[in-house]
């Protein structure tokens, strides 16, 4: 591959999601092969360079303005993943640094001053390839200097030594103040005799990469060394190569960022029309405003819409609409939904005997200012309580099993998409009879008590069969009057406003799992409309959620698609 066939395949790569990212990994890895520009024989070659660099390092142990380094193993034909040109040489990273390869300093919560006159560099400050200068923090030189902290030169390398990425390098370009650095990041000071640019280039490739990697300790904060850091193996041009493989290297990275702008900007582009026609459904006040709004989309579909991360906004707008009344039209004719309501509670009050059932709890009375929209005529707002004829119950999780029983239990991932999954589940050991209230039959809801924020209250109908599944102790389980749509109140739990009600009432003191409580769930509001207008709404909604699916379902086998090309272009361009 010569770099005529790198640049000819950018601008066709670069329109990949992830395209213009695999091309800059691409430039980096074909430049620390020598790939990128021509070798030139009058080069001094990188043997004799690497020996001035030794020579200058015993120079500055001599004058005592360096530590003697430790000694490094030989690099042996085991460590060398590829050949490289005549002239070049392997060696270890230390061996290409003539100054020191240290940590920075150990600098305390307490030992900053914000009226201080060092600045002290984070470990944001290092991005890939570039200072970012985001940390604005001090200290005293009274306290610099008691900490004994190395004073950072304009053309040190810093390395991060924690992710992310993990061993991403930049150059110190200096600062207007003095400056220090922290112990996370370690500091490669170069001198003229090595290209402190090629020097980064090399540590921010794949290859490079790819052994830090296998280097870092840890396992929730990954961490590298500065002593593995002085051992990697790096290969090593001459030092005028050096320059010509940065200055091509400086040149088509530009190119890179003139595509990925471009880009960006029909992104932009695309995301501000999509986004108006999401306004424009949203603002429909009328289903004759939503059919003409939603047509406007289906027209453009396949340009509005080009990741599966832009059908859930779509889906969220559908829902809302829905509960709404803006989905299909209102037909005089319908029973109202206060008749319906009677109905719901005549249900409720003959299920419940005499002292032997415990009376259902009502959802409570709606406050005028609780409604958090207006409803079409004919539409009453309820609580979930108020429609339930058994529930909300908390699940049972008893002891799981590593062989196959009688008993199954879902796993929290069964209704975590918003529909039931029968393939998430597990075995228990326990026994059951067959009347116990723990089984689920068709048309229960399920809601979940407890999970992550995002996902906490999300409610799916279970559609098994009967006795086939129990839930378990951190989902609950309602039933619904049989004059009420199970569906649609499934629907309304899942309309955005409903999604907030339960984020807003979650609880506990990790935000990775958080719950709700029966009370709130049974105190959930939800618009309740005539039940022949449910079961339309439900009808409407089905049919363009399904088509919702059918979308999402292309753009991610486009997405998964194009990856895949995008990943067999760079791999063949790579050999």
């Amino acid at each position: 591959m010569t770099p005529h066939d790198l640049i000819a395949a950018f601008d066709t790569l670069a329109e990949a999601p992830d395209g213009v990212e695999r091309l800059r990994e691409l430039v980096l890895d074909m430049a620390v092969r020598g790939k990128l520009v021509a070798q030139d024989p009058d080069d001094e070659p990188a043997n004799r360079l690497v020996e001035s660099i030794a020579a200058e390092k015993a120079n500055l142990v001599e004058q005592k303005k360096i530590s003697r380094p430790r000694a490094l193993e030989l690099v042996s034909s085991e460590d060398l993943p590829f050949d490289v040109p005549e002239g070049w040489r392997w060696a270890r990273l230390a061996e290409l640094v003539p100054g020191d390869l240290t940590d920075g300093d150990w600098v305390e919560s307490k030992d900053q001053d914000p009226a201080g006159a060092v600045r002290l560099t984070q470990l944001a400050d290092v991005g890939i390839d570039a200072f970012l200068d985001k940390s604005a923090r001090f200290l005293t030189p009274e306290t610099a200097s008691r900490l004994n902290c190395t004073y950072l030169q304009a053309g040190d390398i810093l390395i991060a030594r924690l992710p992310r990425p993990l061993g991403r390098a930049c150059v110190f370009p200096g600062l207007p103040q003095p400056a220090v650095t922290v112990v996370d990041v370690a500091i490669a000071r170069c001198g003229d005799l090595v290209f402190n640019r090629y020097l980064v280039h090399l540590l921010n490739s794949p290859m490079v990469r790819t052994q830090v990697d296998a280097l870092a300790a840890g396992t929730t904060r990954r961490r590298i060394s500065t002593g593995n850091l002085r051992r990697l193996v790096v290969p090593c041009p001459p030092l005028a190569e050096q320059r010509r493989i940065v200055a091509r290297v400086d040149e088509l990275m530009g190119l890179l960022d003139r595509l990925d702008d471009a880009r960006n900007a029909r992104e932009g582009t695309r995301a501000a029309l999509r986004d108006a026609a999401l306004a424009a459904l949203q603002d429909a006040d009328t289903p004759e405003e939503v059919e003409v709004a939603w047509a406007r989309i289906a027209s453009h579909m396949h340009d509005l819409f080009t990741d599966p991360a832009d059908v859930e906004p779509l889906r969220q707008t559908i829902l809302q609409l829905a509960v709404r009344g803006r989905l299909v039209p209102q037909d005089p004719r319908d029973e109202p939904s206060k008749l319906l309501f009677e109905h719901i509670q005549e249900e409720r009050a003959g299920l419940v005997p005499p002292k032997k059932l415990r009376k259902l709890r009502a959802g409570g009375p709606i406050q005028k200012d609780e409604a958090p929209f207006e409803l079409p005529p004919g539409w009453l707002w309820v609580r979930l309580g108020d429609l339930l004829v058994d529930g909300p119950t908390n699940g049972w999780s008893p002891r799981s099993s590593d062989s196959e029983t009688a008993i199954r239990t879902l796993k929290l991932s069964a209704t975590t998409r918003g529909v039931f999954d029968g393939a998430h589940f597990k075995f228990v050991d326990a026994s059951l009879p067959d009347d116990s209230p723990l089984w689920l039959r068709p048309g229960d809801l399920l809601v979940q008590r407890s999970n992550t924020p995002e996902y906490v209250g999300m409610a799916a109908v279970f559609d098994g069969e009967p006795n086939s599944f129990i839930y378990p102790d951190l989902m609950m389980r309602c039933r619904v009057a049989s004059c009420v749509d199970v569906s649609y109140v499934h629907r309304a739990l899942l309309a955005p406003f409903n999604r907030r009600w339960f984020a807003e009432r979650a609880s506990g003191t990790s935000q990775s799992m958080v719950k709700i409580n029966q009370a709130s769930l049974r105190a959930t509001m939800l618009p309740l409309p005539p039940l022949n207008e449910q079961r339309r709404v439900v009808a409407r909604t089905e049919d363009l959620m399904q088509l919702l699916v059918r979308l999402n379902d292309r753009l991610s086998c486009a997405a998964a698609c194009l990856r895949a090309a995008t990943a067999a272009a760079v791999h063949h361009l790579e050999f």
